[in-house]
């Protein structure tokens, strides 16, 4: 499904020039604040770029917009395993003492089943990334 006046977006995603379709969305988010498919794509484009903060700051957008969603619930959990496991990587998440009853238990992210290898990772190009916005129904 094509959204006209994000084609442009879409047209950079397609090319994967990301950084083209940010500074093409992010001017949109600036004429329409409640654009709800420029906030997914913006998200999207952002997590392709592990850029977790920005991402995470539009995907809590597209949950004020909409916060019933699936689509933003998933994106912004997604984003925060990346953000924590980034954390971990750093070496700033505290591990859990032996005798702390939390180091007996799984981490929520290994508890929870996979749900495929797209619920992940970012959309590679933009007929996916906007076949996600098929799941938000028509109000976006």
């Amino acid at each position: 499904m094509a959204v006209p006046d994000l084609q442009d977006a879409l047209d950079h995603l397609q090319r994967k020039d990301v950084d083209a379709a940010i500074a093409t969305l992010e001017r949109k988010v600036e004429e329409l604040p409640a654009h709800l498919t420029a906030h997914v794509l913006l998200a999207r484009a952002y997590e392709s770029k592990h850029q977790w903060e920005k991402a995470l700051q539009y995907w809590e957008n597209v949950y004020f917009l909409i916060p019933n969603s699936p689509v933003a619930r998933t994106g912004k959990q997604r984003v925060l395993r990346q953000l924590n496991q980034d954390e971990g990587a750093d070496g700033l998440e505290a591990a859990p003492s032996p005798s702390s009853p939390a180091s007996t238990d799984p981490a929520p992210t290994e508890a929870q089943p996979s749900r495929g290898p797209e619920s992940d990772e970012a959309p590679t190009t933009a007929t996916e990334a906007v076949s996600e916005l098929d799941e938000l129904g028509p109000s976006w």
